[in-house]
């Protein structure tokens, strides 16, 4: 399950807003590969598309970290969440967006 983000305040005041999302890395191992992250990486594609989002939000891949056990691994502004599934990923992009998920 991803773990809590901790509160933040952003310029508006808003302590529950997350900071802008710059950054996507999926976990390229083979154990968070071969659990989830060949899809995961395919559903973050789709997503960052149809939200026409700046070309600053940059996705890559990374090599394994050593939390194979908890995976797939994914990892947003510098964050890593654990046991991570397309809806999970879902609901994370769209925390940092600030948007309602639909």
């Amino acid at each position: 399950m991803p773990e809590a983000e901790p509160e933040r305040r952003s310029r508006s005041g808003n302590e529950n807003t997350p900071p802008p999302l710059t950054s996507v890395e999926i976990c390229m191992g083979s154990s968070c590969f071969s659990r989830g992250n060949s899809r995961n990486i395919e559903v973050v594609q789709d997503f960052l598309k149809k939200q026409n989002l700046p070309p600053a939000v940059e996705l890559r891949g990374h090599l394994c970290e050593g939390h194979c056990q908890a995976g797939p691994n994914v990892t947003i502004n510098g964050k890593m969440y654990h046991e991570v599934d397309p809806i999970v990923i879902i609901a994370l992009l769209h925390q940092f967006l600030n948007e309602p998920r639909t």
